[in-house]
């Protein structure tokens, strides 16, 4: 056998080992090298958590939305969620995300300190009627988290604006946050303000 016949086919077979591996981690993500199974724990290193857009009913059929980004998605029962992000008036009539009456500018908020213990967002998650927020193609779950704590970031250092429930609300800073992030989601709930 030639010299070149035998070093090609050494490549060949270097090429097919290496696209077998790669083509085994993208159709499960739970393989890792050598298609070894990794843990859920180790999965999640590699994925990260997810965000969801959360409801909140206010009245007649219109909610509040915010954003939560967890540790693990949430049919993991040891979930935890790592950020909350909400907006509204800064002079609320009340201190409840169930209230979008108010006058002042579109600020955040931190509604989760004024909820009661049952009604919290981080321990309550799936009372809120979570929406999975699809990751941008070309990126991992892990950067897409962090491209919307990022986004929430500029939107918060924006000068702020007039509060304006169907114009400037909490659903246009929740939506502007996951576009400014890449991400796309249609709300499965009826939200004034937000934006398409």
């Amino acid at each position: 056998m030639k010299k070149s016949t035998l070093t090609l086919m050494v490549l060949m077979a270097f090429a097919m080992s290496v696209f077998g591996t790669e083509t085994n981690s993208k159709k499960n993500l739970f393989a890792g090298f050598d298609g070894i199974e990794l843990t859920s724990q180790e999965a999640c290193l590699i994925t990260g958590g997810e965000t969801y857009v959360f409801y909140d009913h206010i009245a007649f059929g219109q909610y509040h939305t915010g954003i939560t980004i967890t540790d693990k998605p949430i049919t993991d029962p040891d979930y935890k969620v790592l950020e909350i992000v909400e907006y509204g008036p800064k002079n609320g009539i009340s201190k409840s995300s169930s209230s979008s009456l108010g006058f002042g500018n579109n600020v955040p908020q931190d509604y989760e300190a004024q909820r009661s213990e049952k009604k919290k967002v981080k321990t309550n998650l799936k009372k809120y009627k979570p929406q999975l927020v699809d990751v941008p193609e070309g990126k991992t779950v892990a950067e897409f988290d962090e491209d919307v704590m990022k986004a929430a970031k500029d939107y918060e250092a924006k000068k702020p604006e007039k509060y304006k429930i169907h114009k400037n609300s909490c659903n246009t800073a929740t939506s502007e946050i996951i576009k400014d992030a890449g991400g796309n989601v249609k709300p499965k709930k009826s939200v004034p303000g937000w934006k398409k």
